[in-house]
């Protein structure tokens, strides 16, 4: 499906931030209670599963344009899941297919994840991601 596809769902988010945690009636403790290793990392609401799903509803609306900041933020992601079990046990909506869509489209405009660009380059021009050339390797 497109990120088209999902924007009924991307705009039922409601920016309660239950995909940033577990659900409460699994909560055993304060400790463990971040289920996104981003959020938990830099601890900014773009960063989420609803951050991030905001970002592809204001792209699709025109409201935001391509910045080096946006794609180190949609990059971010480690597609785990978590945040999609979290919001689907309180609202019924797809969280991780929207993102994993934001990406797909990033790609097809052209913009990836600019710390990969390097690595992405050896490959076309060499074959491996290897940064020596495939004659000096083995040797």
């Amino acid at each position: 499906m497109a990120l088209e596809d999902y924007k009924r769902d991307m705009d039922m988010c409601i920016r309660c931030s239950v995909c940033k945690f577990i659900p409460l009636e699994m909560m055993k403790g304060y400790r463990y209670v971040n289920v996104c290793p981003s959020i938990t990392r830099y601890n900014f609401h773009a960063y989420s599963g609803g951050g991030r799903i905001n970002m592809a509803v204001a792209m699709l609306d025109k409201r935001i344009e391509y910045t080096d900041r946006l794609l180190e933020i949609i990059y971010n992601c480690q597609m785990c899941g978590a945040c999609d079990i979290s919001c689907k046990n309180v609202m019924e909506m797809e969280v991780i297919e929207p993102i994993n869509e934001f990406r797909i489209r990033c790609v097809e405009d052209g913009h990836t994840l600019p710390v990969l660009d390097r690595l992405m380059s050896s490959l076309r021009q060499q074959g491996t991601m290897m940064p020596e050339a495939k004659a000096k390797r083995g040797q």
